[in-house]
């Protein structure tokens, strides 16, 4: 049986022991593409050498959440040009996360950019609620 003076010796030592236990490395896995990967697949995808790599790296890190989807993504990285059905679907979903500016998470749909997504580009005009360039050049026609 255990005495009262061992019982609460030991519920003292609890909360340390915890705070130890919480802080103690865990087997944490390595990513499985570095941010630089990240960019040269996406740079390749878009057919654009400079992409953003604050916006990448939530990309990133929204692809990696999925442990399937990480290891799809390391085999685009190293695909050699002959995609299978899976790393064509990726590569689709890169490319309209870079259009749009949207991703997805846990079938969550979140905001990565609104200025930065690349439609603003392709479509040659400001993204909306932005300036489009000094003030009152709206009263003027497009060029």
């Amino acid at each position: 049986m255990l005495s009262r003076r061992a019982f609460l010796g030991f519920t003292a030592l609890m909360p340390p022991m915890v705070r130890l236990w919480g802080s103690a490395p865990q087997n944490r896995t390595v990513p499985l593409v570095s941010l630089d990967e990240f960019l040269e697949v996406s740079a390749r995808l878009l057919e654009r050498p400079k992409l953003d790599p604050e916006v990448a790296q939530i990309y990133l890190s929204a692809l990696l959440a999925d442990r399937e989807t990480g290891v799809t993504l390391a085999n685009l990285v190293a695909s050699n040009g002959n995609p299978t059905p899976e790393l064509r679907a990726l590569s689709a979903t890169i490319v309209e996360w870079w259009y749009t500016g949207l991703y997805t998470v846990d079938a969550d749909n979140r905001i990565a950019t609104h200025t930065g997504a690349l439609v603003w580009n392709a479509m040659s005009m400001p993204a909306p609620g932005t300036c489009a360039g000094p003030f009152g050049s709206w009263s003027s026609p497009p060029v």
